[in-house]
């Protein structure tokens, strides 16, 4: 394992979580933290650490070739587990206020990084597109994420629409399920496979289509 390799995933992640921590401001709630203090340098490299590793052992074992939805999975779900985020507060905008510490922020962030990393991976490497795309034969389904053309564009909404459905419902369970339950990496892993088949019109068509209408 190389501490090169380790220290730049750490480094990549740290960034992600930057981002959607200064992203996650809303019309109702406002998000308060300490760039410096916020994040553990020590777990994040540990966080890097488990996921090189866990990558390293399924490239050997797969032949030299990782699916996405392991890579991504494996980094979400060894964030949410080793926890390098703290002291981050919520304050709600409409009430008193009062600065609550958000203590699933790291399940939280877990469940956008998945995303985050997908689709980084996605536009700069097509050899990572997942098995269900290449054998996609729908033209509409390429859309353009971040200034780069991607195929993927069912996956990309209906993943939005499914986390956002119910108010939120979908979320808050994979939420839940990482911080209360004993899960493993391929609970993410399980969950980016299926929504990537479920969301393909290809291999899982609408009720119209089916019906040749």
């Amino acid at each position: 394992m190389s501490v090169k390799d380790v220290a730049e995933l750490a480094a990549t992640i740290a960034d992600h979580v930057q981002d959607i921590l200064l992203g996650s401001n809303t019309k109702t709630k406002s998000i308060l933290f300490d760039p410096e203090a916020c994040l553990s340098d020590e777990r994040m490299f540990e966080v890097a650490k488990y996921v090189v590793r866990d990558l390293q052992r399924l490239e050997h074992d797969q032949g030299g070739q990782v699916a996405i939805s392991k890579i991504v999975g494996y980094t979400a779900f060894w964030f949410s587990k080793l926890k390098p985020l703290n002291s981050v507060f919520v304050v709600e905008r409409d009430g008193p206020q009062v600065e609550n510490e958000f203590c699933g922020i790291n399940e939280a962030v877990a469940v956008v990084l998945l995303e985050r990393l997908f689709w980084d991976l996605v536009c700069v490497n097509k050899d990572l597109y997942p098995s269900v795309w290449d054998n996609c034969n729908r033209a509409g389904c390429v859309f353009a994420i971040n200034g780069t053309k991607v195929q993927g564009k069912c996956f990309n909404q209906k993943l939005r629409g499914y986390l956002k459905e119910f108010e939120g419902k979908h979320r808050n369970y994979l939420e839940y399920c990482l911080r209360y339950r004993a899960v493993s990496p391929y609970f993410l892993v399980n969950y980016i496979d299926e929504a990537l088949f479920m969301s393909c019109e290809h291999f899982s068509p609408n009720v119209t289509d089916l019906a040749g209408e």
